[in-house]
Parts: C-alpha cells; structure tokens; sequence
C-alpha cells in the first residue's frame, strides 16, 4: 500500500546515504595509504584534521522522519568507522547537528509547502517552482520508480499538473525519475562534477530517452552505465532498472553488463562473476556502445507510414456481436458504425469477437437521427462514464474516441489492406489485415500493403533496429515498437528484381501462417514465434516439450523458420550487404545508412516508400512537381493510347510472358517496365503485372538487367 511504499523509500535513502559515507571513507583510507608509502608521516602532516564526516553529505528528503533517520544513520555509519579504525572515542561533541538533509520536495516548491493548499475543496500548488539544491559537487541518488502512467495515480492530479510546466523539456510521457535527471544537470549556479541515479530500465524507452538525452545537453556524458539488472529480491520489488553515472570530463566511460542482461540479439551474458564490463568509446542513451543510435534521424522517406491504433477510451464503446445486432440492426450500417477492432492480443492470441462504435465524423445530432436506438445506449451507458474525466473534450464528445487517429485513417482509406505489429512483444512479427478492421493504440500500424515493405519489416535487420530503438519495457524486459523504430529505419535501394524477390517470400510467409492458423483453431501467431526462436536459439525439434513439438507439427514452423531466412538473405541482398553479417555489423551499418540517407534528403533525394500517398502530402515544391511531370507524361500515354487503340495487356500469366517476350525482342535497348506498359491500354495493375513477370524471367535467365530496372532479353546462352 502507500505507507508501504514510503517506508520502502526511507529505508532506500538512509542507505545511500550509509552506502556513500562508507565507500568515500574507505577512499579516504586508500588515500592516506598510499600518502603513507609515498612520504611518510610527514606526507601526512599537511592534512592536519581533514577527514570525511557526515558535514560533507547534504540531503532531500521529502519526509521529515526519513530526513531525520538518514542523519542518524549517517553519524552511526562514521562512529562505526572511527571505533573500528582507530579504536578510541572521537572529539566531544561527539554528534554534530549539521542539519544538512533538508526537508524538502526535491522535484517543486511551492508556497506552504510541504502541504497544498485547499481551494474550493481542490488541492493546488500556489507559486509553484523548481526547488535550490544545495551546492554540491557529487549527487547520487534512487529516486521513486513511477512510471508515467502511475503518477497521478501516486502524486495526485494537481501535483501532476504544477510540476510538469516547470521543467519545460520534460514531455507528457516520460517517467518521474527524469524530473530528478533535469533538476541535477540542467543549468545553474553551481553545477556538480558527476551525477549518479539509479533508475528503472524504462530510462532507455524512446519517450524517456529524448528527454534524457535534452538534459544531457551541453558538457554532460553518460560514464558509466549498468543498463540492465534485476532489483534485488530481498527488496519485494518486481522491478528491473539501470544505473547511471554521468560527467563534465572527459573518463573513459564504463559499461557494465549484469548476468542477466538481454543483449540486443536476446542472449544472457554468462560470467562466474556475474558482470562483463568494459571500456568503450562511447555510451548513448540507450545505454549501449559505440553506435549514435541518439543521432539517428527521421526520415522523410518513411514519413506519415507509421501510427498507434485508435484509443476508445470507453469501455463501453467495446461491444460483441449481439449488442451489435440489437444496436445497429440494418448489415450495412453494422459495417460501417461498429466495427470489427484489434488489439494486441487479437493478433497475437486469437480474435475475441469484439467491434468498437465508431462515430468518427459524426456530431451528436447526426447520431441522434439517424440510430436514435445507439444514441440510448451511449447516452446511458458511454456519457456517464465519460462525465468523470477530466479533460474537458472527452466529456463534450463523450460519443468519440479519445484519440481518433485522422492522419491513420486517411492513410487507410486508400489501402485494402495494411499491416501491423504489436507494441510489446517478445518476438517481433507483422502481419497484413484487412482495412476493415480498426487497430487499436496496443498495435502500430504501418500504412502499406506492399509485401516488400512486409518482407523487409519482417527480416532481422528490422528486428534488431527495432529493439535498439524502441527499447524495452516492464518486468519481462519487453522490446517495445514505437514509431520511430520505423521512422528511423534506412530501407535498401532495392531493384526491381530484389523487390519482386522479397514480395514473393514474404506473401507466402503470410499465406502460410493464415493457412496454419485457419486450420488449427489452438494455434496462435505468438505460439508459432516462440518455438520458432526456439530454434533460432538452437533447440532441436525433438527436444522441444510436448506443447511446443504440437505447435511445431500442426505450423509447420520449419517452414516459417526456412522462410524467415529467406527474407534475410533477400533483404541483405537488398542492402548489398554479405548475407551472414553479424547482429552488430548489421546495427553498424544501418546507422551509417541512416546518416547517408539523411545527408541525401537535404540535398532533396528522397527515396518515398508510397510516393503516391506521401508526396502530395509531405513532399517539398520539387516532389510535387516531379509528380505533377509524371502524372502528365502517364496522361499523355494515355491520350496516345486513345488514339491508336492501343490492345489490351493479357489477364493470363502465359500470355503476359509471351507479350512482354515480344515488346523486349522488338526492343534495340534495354527497357524498363513503364516502357514496356506503354505499348498497351495502361489499368491501374499493368505495370506491377509487368514488374512482376520481368523479375520471374530474370530469376529464369531469359533476360538479363545490369541496373536492376531496364531489362533486355539474353541474346546468348
């Protein structure tokens, strides 16, 4: 409970307090030491009475029996040394009040702290603003493990609302602890050497890295890190976190690796002292070597691709097939108002038969005349609940979600499929659904059903991208997909060829996956990448326990395995890259490939993933008119075509070979597939049909392409 809570935090800062008394009067040891076998005693004749007491330790502490108890500890811990080291008692008086830990909010000030005062039966925080610390030249610290979506919930709505506007590179989803890493790195007066927190491992999650990386700025680096380790059992705290050390010089910094940190390739590190550490170049935000994953940057190419699923908000907007029924009676409106919506676990377990009432664009009185019987159940069953919250639209458009997504669905409006992977997972998948189907905000959603972009997304170079910057999350230490973890993200400049090679693996991937699970109702996709990463772990298919050897049968997972390595050697082709690069070779390169790329979009070479949707939205003056040039060049075809009564391009796959074989032997150069759909009457699919039968007859050897994009046919054998 609370109480509990906050004892757990007196009994945490009376022992750092003890822990740094103990360890800087061991280094004061050390030091007269080696002073001693350097000079003698007259080397430490210079000293005279200089020695470490509790007068050098300064304190917050928000609770004045916690404050009290760490000082009392802090003098015990001195005694404790000077009786054991120099056996006599000290100089009378032997406890000094010093009074140097303050009791005090270490985060705001207000005025009649430490209580809030009340107005209107309200709490609120008058003249709130951002506490003095006490001038020091090393902090350390364990502050409160809150995350943010436990702090109003701890800290209480007003406190929420005051301290967030005084820290103004704070955002809205970090966690509590970076209000503490702002306090003790930010600018001031008097600015300490080195700053040492203890924090959760969610430190490294995107929405907690950027405002780690803004206080960072200027002459603070990160020195030394544990990125990863389990809390202590003995302290009842089902938590994972990270230390870290951070500088004004210029160390070498030190990373840490514990037993059980998940590397990014999700192996444990396994030494007899339980810790691998290392001296590297550098450490990121994401507590990692080496690699500037904290410079990487979004690129424009991928703009506008990747969104969180839909947010109702309301329970009671979720509804199953009966309530639909009684709701919406009329098919057609039941398609078009209730809709079928996935979460996370619908994707990865099975569909729980659940539809969302969507009234995206409609006002409260179009619903009222229009479903005047969905308009009772809303305004008895969704109002009410939504008449408690505190943000003031939610409570007006109490029939809308809380976060409709308008960007996701304009995007969607255009596809009939899209595709889509879970926030937190185990095992990173993605997967193609219907654009009938609403996601919701546990999903991220990418807007295109191209199977290239599928099959690149599913390869391991994306996997490994995707959890560097993504993070990870929760006590099972989750990877976790945000947008930026596609944003971020270089695809190859593939050809044609390499394309059409990645679509077709990846469009029997997916086909066989929906054909395992259609036919075996216990399967789930979750089911079938874990005993997949069971093998990729090396585990033999008959070592695997009785379960998973079912899933193995009834998937067929030797065929997703096979598959999945398919893609990768197709998309390292892609890359250009070896097809057997190591995990880090991979990560390296990738970033390289972000920067390059980056470098070009300045120049204004943007390489659009679905230019057709992106450009007009987000493309620069010269995109659109490169597009504006394109389109009237297909215009004109067309009008060509018109007029000469252009014949049709085949429907059948050996008739479409045949054409294509007669356009190229007619041809005294090579083509691309453009070309060749100009000499038919041109359907929205010709072109793709073209692209689709060049890169088979190149697989075949029938023709030959030296830039992956103009094709001619092989005059020789």
């Amino acid at each position: 409970d609370r109480r509990e809570y906050e004892n757990s935090l007196f009994r945490g800062f009376s022992a750092d307090c003890y822990v740094s008394l103990e360890l800087m009067k061991r280094l004061e040891g050390e030091v007269l030491e080696a002073l001693l076998d350097l000079g003698g005693q007259e080397a430490l004749h210079g000293l005279g009475s200089h020695s470490i007491d509790p007068h050098q330790f300064l304190g917050l502490e928000i609770n004045p029996r916690a404050a009290a108890i760490a000082e009392l500890v802090l003098w015990i811990g001195y005694l404790q040394w000077h009786f054991r080291t120099k056996g006599g008692a000290p100089d009378e008086p032997i406890l000094k009040a010093f009074k140097n830990i303050q009791e005090k909010n270490a985060v705001m000030t207000w005025d009649g702290e430490p209580l809030p005062k009340i107005v209107n039966g309200k709490e609120t925080y008058p003249n709130a603003r951002r506490p003095e610390w006490p001038e020091a030249e090393f902090i350390v610290g364990n502050p409160p493990f809150i995350s943010n979506r436990r702090m109003r919930e701890y800290l209480g709505d007003a406190y929420v609302e005051a301290v967030t506007p005084l820290y103004k590179k704070f955002n809205q989803a970090a966690d509590f602890v970076l209000f503490f890493w702002l306090q003790a790195l930010e600018k001031r007066a008097f600015l300490p050497r080195r700053v040492g927190l203890v924090s959760t491992s969610r430190l490294r999650m995107q929405q907690n890295r950027i405002v780690f990386e803004n206080a960072l700025a200027g002459s603070w680096k990160i020195i030394f890190a544990i990125p990863d380790h389990r809390w202590p059992a003995e302290a009842d705290a089902s938590v994972r976190v990270c230390f870290v050390t951070v500088s004004r010089g210029s160390e070498t910094p030190i990373l840490t690796l514990a037993h059980d940190h998940d590397t990014v390739a999700g192996h444990l590190i396994e030494q007899e002292d339980g810790y691998e550490t290392m001296a590297v170049l550098r450490i990121g935000t994401d507590l990692s070597a080496d690699l500037d994953f904290d410079l990487l940057s979004e690129l424009e190419s991928n703009k506008g691709l990747s969104h969180a699923g839909v947010k109702p908000y309301s329970r009671n907007l979720l509804i199953d097939a009966s309530t639909r029924q009684l709701l919406l009676p009329s098919p057609s409106d039941a398609e078009k108002i209730a809709k079928i919506i996935y979460n996370g676990r619908d994707v990865g377990q099975r569909w729980r038969g659940t539809y969302v009432i969507d009234l995206f664009g409609y006002s409260e009185e179009m619903v009222r005349k229009e479903f005047p019987r969905l308009y009772q159940y809303l305004v008895e069953h969704v109002k009410p609940e939504r008449s408690k919250e505190r943000n003031l639209r939610l409570r007006k458009d109490y029939w809308l979600f809380e976060a409709n997504r308008e960007r996701m669905r304009d995007g969607l409006s255009h596809l009939a499929s899209f595709m889509a992977t879970l926030e937190n997972s185990p095992q990173r998948y993605f997967v193609k659904l219907p654009s009938t189907i609403l996601p919701d905000q546990k999903l991220r959603v990418i807007l295109s059903d191209d199977p290239y972009i599928l099959g690149t997304l599913l390869s391991r170079a994306h996997e490994l991208f995707s959890i560097r910057v993504g993070g990870r999350a929760g006590q099972a230490n989750t990877p976790v997909y945000n947008t930026q973890c596609f944003t971020k993200f270089p695809f190859p400049d593939a050809n044609n060829i390499q394309k059409q090679t990645i679509r077709l693996i990846a469009e029997e991937l997916d086909a066989h996956r929906k054909r395992v699970l259609a036919e075996h109702p216990h399967l789930t996709l979750t089911g079938l990448y874990n005993v997949l990463e069971k093998l990729r772990a090396g585990t033999k298919p008959n070592e695997l326990d009785q379960s998973d050897r079912t899933i193995f049968d009834h998937g067929l997972v030797l065929i997703i395995k096979e598959l999945h390595d398919r893609l990768d050697v197709a998309v390292a082709d892609a890359y250009g890259w070896p097809a057997d690069l190591g995990d880090d070779d991979i990560l390296s390169r990738l970033v390289a490939l972000n920067k390059e790329r980056a470098e070009e979009e300045k120049r204004g070479l943007v390489r659009w993933l679905r230019p057709d949707y992106q450009i007009p939205r987000f493309g620069k003056t010269l995109d659109k008119q490169a597009a504006r040039e394109e389109g009237a060049q297909v215009a004109a075809m067309l009008d060509v075509t018109e007029k000469v009564q252009l014949p049709s391009f085949p429907a059948g796959a050996v008739e479409q070979t045949a054409a294509v074989f007669a356009v190229l032997a007619g041809s005294n150069a090579p083509i691309d597939a453009k070309s060749i759909a100009a000499q038919f009457r041109r359907t929205k699919t010709t072109e793709k049909k073209i692209d689709d039968v060049l890169a088979s007859l190149a697989r075949l050897g029938h023709v030959v392409s030296h830039d992956g994009k103009t094709f001619a046919l092989r005059r020789a054998a």
